[in-house]
């Protein structure tokens, strides 16, 4: 801090009143170091007179070092201001004038003055309030284009209450729910979902999602998917979470479109598949009419249970409808007869005479038969030929006719 008095004021003043006047300087300049306005004393080249503590510290420098420097050289850019320009103007005409601009990182509000060394400039630090007026503008801006995206939103804070939503969001819950929990407006419960997003959020997860089926404000059912961020403030503190509200109403019912198709396939490929059983069945178990009160059922390959069963079904199907009094089993194709097929074939004799019909077995293969003697199945009152001729006369000869020879 220069100790001598200004050459201006020192003129021929005796050694008591120089004391005094560097004695009344050095009170002064303590005054200005501990005011918070920023005071700067610049000569007309913008080489720095004087400034307080507060200025310096926009240079993070002591006051004493910047005094005798150029200002235009400890900040460049500073030639290119609004305030450099107001500088030079304020020289040229004396008038004061105010002026609102960026120093290095700092925004001042400066009333500049002309003074006998050149200018005098005490400002305000206005940093926070044009962060502020920023954050209000980019808030504006960022609402105005939330309200026109089709995706909702709201914001929370940690207690679960919605401080702000978006147009869409008011659309699906209505503006009304501004202040209220979101789960007594999301889920209608009093308490905090298990699932809910946010939830998930203020316990540490980076997000949380949920899905929720309600009525909106047009009685329309709809499906919500909700997504939840972290709010936090510039300390990294949660303050609240962001919900993204995705209407998956669409997604749902496209969902709910090929889960339909998808069954309908399911049953129309169940019923060809019975149709094809039921025809496989019926070609494989042809029951053939030769004459009135005849019937011949050819049974060729392997026969297990459920073919058994189906043949049972089809013989007596036929016999109730042509009322024939003779079934002739044809069993020449068949390679193998285990008891459950014996049986089978002991069960389906059983229920043709209940119909009033005879059944007679025809065409055992020797191999057949020894097997169904080693099993012992007993095929007593079961009516056997050797081959379908065979049977066929059997049938006539049981019915009162007779192969005649004509020739």
């Amino acid at each position: 801090m220069n100790e001598q008095p200004s050459p201006e004021f020192a003129g021929d003043l005796s050694q008591p009143e120089a004391a005094r006047l560097r004695e009344i300087e050095t009170q002064y300049r303590v005054l200005l170091d501990l005011t918070p306005s920023y005071v700067l004393a610049l000569e007309p080249d913008m080489t720095i007179r004087f400034c307080n503590a507060a200025y310096a510290r926009m240079f993070e420098r002591p006051a004493d070092e910047l005094a005798g420097q150029s200002l235009l050289e400890l900040f460049p850019p500073f030639a290119k201001t609004a305030s450099y320009a107001a500088y030079r103007r304020i020289l040229e005409t004396g008038v004061p004038e105010q002026v609102i601009g960026p120093i290095g990182p700092v925004y001042l509000h400066a009333h500049i003055f002309p003074a006998p060394w050149g200018l005098l400039s005490v400002a305000q630090d206005i940093t926070e309030q044009k962060q502020a007026e920023k954050r209000s503008k980019l808030a504006h801006v960022m609402t105005d284009l939330l309200d026109e995206i089709d995706i909702a939103l709201w914001e929370l804070d940690t207690e679960y209450h919605i401080v702000s939503m978006n147009r869409r969001a008011k659309e699906i819950y209505g503006a009304d729910v501004l202040g209220q929990p979101c789960y007594q407006v999301a889920a209608k419960t009093n308490r905090v979902c298990p699932n809910c997003p946010a939830k998930k959020v203020y316990e540490g997860a980076p997000s949380g999602r949920s899905e929720h089926r309600r009525v909106d404000t047009r009685g329309n059912v709809i499906y919500i998917d909700h997504i939840a961020t972290p709010i936090k403030d510039e300390q990294d503190r949660l303050t609240g979470a962001l919900v993204l509200i995705i209407d998956i109403t669409e997604h749902k019912r496209a969902e709910e479109e090929l889960r339909e198709a998808y069954e309908e396939q399911t049953r129309l490929r169940e019923e060809v598949i019975a149709a094809q059983q039921r025809i496989i069945g019926e070609l494989s178990t042809p029951v053939i009419p030769v004459m009135e009160g005849i019937l011949v059922a050819p049974m060729v390959g392997s026969i297990d249970t459920e073919r058994a069963r189906r043949i049972t079904e089809t013989l007596l199907q036929e016999i109730g409808r042509t009322q024939a009094r003779i079934v002739i089993l044809d069993i020449t194709g068949v390679p193998v007869v285990d008891t459950s097929i014996a049986n089978a074939l002991l069960q389906t004799a059983a229920a043709s005479r209940l119909l009033g019909s005879e059944v007679v077995l025809v065409g055992i293969p020797p191999a057949v038969a020894q097997t169904i003697v080693q099993l012992g199945v007993n095929l007593q009152g079961l009516a056997t030929r050797a081959d379908l001729q065979s049977g066929v006369e059997y049938a006539l000869q049981r019915l009162g006719h007779a192969i005649v020879d004509i020739g």
